[in-house]
Parts: C-alpha cells; structure tokens; sequence
C-alpha cells in the first residue's frame, strides 16, 4: 500500500509490520517466562513491558538498514557507540536480559526459524531449571540436626527503606546496611523460598534493584 505525503511516496509493507508485531510479542513472552519460571518480579513494571517489546524490534531495524551497506554499518556503530546506561545495572540478570532482547531482534531479521527456536530452547531451559529447583528443594532437605530454623536467605536491595511488615511473611531479619542515599542493602532468614517470593512480591516493584533467595 503506497500514499504520498508532500511529493513524497510512503509505501507500507505489510510482511515487515507481520515481523515486527511478531518480535515485539515475543519479547513479550521472555519477560513472561523470566517473571514466572525464573521468579524476576522485579519485571512486572510497565517500562520492563516496553523494554521487551521495543529492545528486539530495534535491534530488528538496525541490523535491516544496515545488512547491505557498509559504509552505513560503521557510520551506525559510531552513532550507537555514544549510548551509554548512565544507571548502573545492580542486577547482572539485567544485563543478560539486554543482550538476550538484542540478540533476539537481530536474528529475526536473519532467519524468524532460528528466532523461534531461540525462544523455545529459553523456554525449555527455564523449564529444567524451575524442575531442578523444586527437587531440590523437596528432596534436599538440610538435616533437622543442623540449624533448621532459617533454611533459606533472602537478600534485597531497594531505593528506600522497607516498611517492618516482614514478620507478617514468616521473615527474620539478619542483617542491614545502607550503601547511600538511594540504596538500601537488607538479608532475611526464612523457611521456604515460598515466603520470601510471597514478600517480593508484595512490595512496590518500583522501589525493588535487585532480590536474591539462596
């Protein structure tokens, strides 16, 4: 479909707009998969959704404009290289997920076969991992005789200071420290990772850098 805009014609190609609906929803998807099968709350935020969603589909433009041109690929990884993340990333899962997204946009443009089947080994990967930390869970017990009080640790780092509605989820306290002024370093002993997922998940996520249960 083609119309004309000040003496310009604009044509739409209905296949690109099919690919980049397609990579933006499978962005989409990851985040699912990181929030339910690797527990990363802190990805249910609005901006997390449109980060997965725009984070491939950029990837997919810039890898499209510049696959047959040289001349434009190097001027391109110039203009790209004045980006920097002026926030530091506290979480290294953060960092993964930004290349994982970035990795996906351009090998849809490559090969939407290959894309998918990206996608479904991180699934499948996700899968084996939740399966292992439940039996291992279930089936590695620490032995009553050692310390069975406090099984697990919780480690949250956070923006402000948390409200003291801890105890209400069965969470102890171990240790507190502040980093500065926007950074709040906390380690709670708990029984089951249940209870320190079921915090998480009650807290502001806006205010939640990082979270850890071991």
């Amino acid at each position: 479909m083609e119309f004309s805009i000040l003496n310009y014609t604009i044509g739409i190609n209905f296949e690109v707009q099919l690919y980049l609906i397609l990579t933006a929803l499978l962005g989409a998807y990851l985040r699912l998969i990181f929030i339910h099968l690797q527990k990363q709350y802190f990805l249910k935020t609005n901006d997390k959704l449109f980060v997965f969603s725009i984070l491939p589909v950029t990837g997919y433009i810039i890898t499209s404009v510049i696959s047959n041109d040289i001349a434009l690929s190097l001027g391109m990884v110039g203009a790209l290289s004045i980006v920097r993340f002026r926030t530091p990333i506290k979480n290294p899962t953060e960092l993964v997920i930004y290349f994982l997204l970035i990795t996906l946009g351009i090998v849809m443009n490559v090969s939407v076969n290959l894309a998918l089947n990206l996608v479904l080994f991180i699934t499948i990967l996700f899968i084996i991992l939740e399966c292992y930390n439940q039996l291992k869970t279930n089936f590695f017990k620490i032995d009553p005789g050692i310390n069975n009080d406090s099984s697990f640790s919780l480690l949250i780092s956070t923006k402000s200071q948390l409200e003291k509605d801890y105890e209400s989820y069965n969470l102890s306290l171990s240790h507190f420290s502040r980093k500065d002024d926007s950074t709040y370093s906390y380690m709670f002993s708990l029984k089951e990772k249940s209870d320190g997922f079921g915090y998480i998940e009650s807290l502001d996520k806006d205010i939640v850098i990082s979270f850890s249960v071991e």
